[in-house]
């Protein structure tokens, strides 16, 4: 990974006025993305952070080809579909940027490839394949018809462009209401400033600079979040117990282990929008007072796990991750375990036998892992979602 994908434009101060450092890091940094500047008035600056949203929410300056290259979008050709594109626009000389993104969770109609023109519009074409990539990109770059047979939906409202219906209100995704997979296939899974432009950071930062763990706490178990293996056991009530343990080290484990026969949400979560697991982690840690947290995901997983570590690298160089996060004075850093791919090793108990080197095995309960996990501290242990 070059330097440069470290680099994040939209936290990047907007003059000499903005005193965020890592020494001395800002409690609004990520608020002033979407509402910056707030150390400051000066309207300049206002225009000059709008600007930089717009262009990454854009996904570029000109008309914009996001291809869907994760794991099940490659397996139907993705790869050889993107080097295609990139020939026939280098071959015709088209200004056209290409966006890499995850699975939009249609696998049957991959590979999905979005077009968006100059004007914000966002279509949506399936059923690409290295053999018919050339006679769509020819159809909708040389001869101009966007309206064509891989046509599938639309994105948002589109004036001039009523006939063709939303993706949500096609018929697989019509009775969804996409929550966790909500930016899936939508935005560069690998640029923290396109998680940013959708909101990532916010809510982290709303929990770091307004609440106590304890409030944090109850706002998950009020809002009836439960585990989704078998026991239903409320996630709000977990945190609270591992949060009242007092203990000077404490854990966060995602587990990333998906051991069930044809499940890959987890994957698709992880390859199309890591930035999001990793709030959702920071936000646990701070809830049960852990400095430290661990992702177990299976070496069958490659993609997911290359996607992890560059998010974490960008989150390292943001402040968004380490020390004194915000301001906040919480200290939090995640590491990424690769599991043999045991399918006993979803089991939560044998997660912390597998991270402490040992053969993963459940152990027998009580103590919970809310109370004494990995290495006998408090642990707790979430799935991706």
């Amino acid at each position: 990974m070059s330097d440069k994908t470290l680099v994040s434009t939209l936290l990047a101060p907007c003059c000499a006025r903005c005193w965020h450092a890592p020494g001395s890091p800002c409690p609004d940094l990520v608020r002033c993305v979407h509402d910056g500047p707030l150390c400051h008035d000066d309207a300049r600056c206002r225009t000059t952070r709008a600007e930089r949203l717009a262009r990454v929410r854009q996904g570029g300056t000109g008309r914009v080809l996001f291809v869907g290259t994760g794991t099940c979008g490659r397996a139907n050709g993705a790869l050889a579909v993107l080097e295609k594109a990139h020939a026939f626009f280098r071959g015709n000389n088209l200004p056209v940027e290409i966006v890499e993104v995850g699975c939009v969770g249609y696998c049957q109609r991959e590979v999905f490839v979005d077009l968006r023109l100059e004007n914000g519009v966002r279509l949506s074409y399936c059923d690409l394949t290295p053999d018919n990539v050339e006679e769509f990109l020819d159809t909708v770059f040389v001869q101009g018809e966007l309206r064509n047979r891989f046509l599938y939906g639309r994105y948002g409202s589109a004036a001039g462009y009523e006939d063709i219906p939303t993706v949500a209100e096609t018929p697989f995704f019509a009775r969804q209401t996409r929550v966790v997979l909500e930016n899936c296939g939508l935005i560069d899974p690998t640029s923290l400033d396109a998680a940013l432009a959708a909101g990532a950071f916010l809510a982290a930062t709303t929990v770091l600079t307004s609440m106590t763990p304890a409030e944090v706490c109850q706002v998950v178990l009020d809002s009836g979040l439960r585990g989704r293996g078998g026991a239903g056991f409320p996630t709000g009530q977990k945190w609270k117990i591992a949060l009242e343990t007092a203990r000077a080290q404490k854990y966060v484990i995602c587990n990333a282990d998906e051991g069930d026969p044809g499940a890959f949400m987890d994957r698709a979560v992880l390859e199309g929008d890591p930035f999001r697991v990793i709030e959702g982690m920071l936000i646990a840690a701070y809830a049960v007072g852990a400095d430290k947290g661990y992702i177990y995901c299976r070496a069958e997983y490659p993609l997911a796990i290359t996607r992890l570590k560059e998010a974490i690298a960008q989150c390292r160089a943001a402040g968004l991750l380490g020390r004194n996060i915000l301001g906040s004075l919480v200290d939090f850093d995640i590491s990424i375990i690769q599991g043999a791919g045991a399918f006993v090793c979803g089991e939560e108990t044998a997660i912390l036998a597998s991270i402490e080197g040992g053969r993963g095995m459940p152990r027998p309960r009580p103590p919970y892992p809310a109370v004494a996990g990995l290495r006998s501290k408090p642990t707790v242990l979430n799935n991706v979602e």
